[in-house]
């Protein structure tokens, strides 16, 4: 289980497509390239280990909010290096939307829902895994703003089955 703790904040302007409440550009790019963990809030992933190509599987990805407010769930973001080999299909529940983000190289899948307080949700993303490979990557899960993420990392090993002789 991933745990980060901080102080609750927005940032304000756009840029590279995020947005900032009440910060200037220079300290967005900071906040950007170290980021920020969101207050009270753990994630637990379950991610399969090892599937074979075709195999269609879960990635489940638990939220708990143990603040006594709500907590808004943004996105959750997977690497471009994850989805070489796994092809997501959906999600329950259902992401807003979902964008490529090239100057980051993730795909951001959008949420906007709160979780009350001390509660919990899951999202569990559907896919099907490719070719076979090791395919590995980070997967963020951004709470109030897009900065304000927990760190996690998805890997599942892609093998052929045992060929029957």
């Amino acid at each position: 289980m991933l745990t980060h703790k901080s102080a609750p904040g927005e940032l304000r302007n756009i840029l590279f497509g995020f947005h900032f409440p009440r910060v200037s550009p220079l300290l967005a790019v900071l906040f950007l390239a170290l980021g920020c963990s969101p207050s009270e809030v753990s994630v637990s992933l379950s991610v399969p280990a090892v599937v074979s190509p075709g195999d269609e599987l879960e990635i489940s990805v638990e939220i708990t909010n143990s603040a006594d407010y709500p907590q808004k769930i943004v996105s959750i973001d997977f690497s471009d290096s994850y989805l070489e080999g796994i092809m997501l299909t959906g999600s329950d529940p259902a992401s807003l939307e979902s964008s490529h983000v090239p100057l980051i190289n993730i795909v951001s899948y959008d949420f906007g829902f709160e979780i009350g307080p001390n509660k919990s949700k899951a999202i569990v993303f559907k896919a099907i895994a490719l070719e076979a490979g090791d395919y590995s990557g980070d997967l963020d899960v951004c709470i109030n703003n897009d900065v304000s993420c927990i760190y996690g990392h998805a890997r599942s090993v892609v093998k052929e089955p045992a060929q029957l002789y």
